[in-house]
């Protein structure tokens, strides 16, 4: 499966992504891909790690919100995490105050 969605992706990359530390071999994919289970939280570390030295870090968190990205730490963010901002943004909009 992660191969596959790597080939997606890369199928539609923007330019920036070719500065990714991501996708330069040195890492390992599945990092950026948690999953569920025992292993989230330890990749999940890994990636965010990463990400915070990536040049093109704004970028891809960028990329996440566009694309609403469900499944990948991008931009130093998992799905969750965004998934909780775009929620917050949202009651705001309709009103609601936290």
């Amino acid at each position: 499966m992660i191969s596959e969605t790597l080939e997606i992706i890369s199928a539609s990359t923007p330019g920036w992504m070719a500065d990714a530390l991501c996708g330069n071999g040195d890492y390992d994919p599945e990092d950026w891909f948690p999953g569920e289970g025992e292993e989230y939280a330890a990749r999940v570390v890994r990636a965010v790690k990463v990400c915070r030295i990536c040049p093109v870090e704004n970028k891809c968190l960028r990329l996440a919100y566009e694309t609403r990205d469900g499944w990948a730490v991008m931009g130093g963010t998992t799905a969750r995490q965004r998934a909780r901002v775009i929620s917050r943004i949202r009651r705001k909009r309709n009103g609601w105050k936290a």
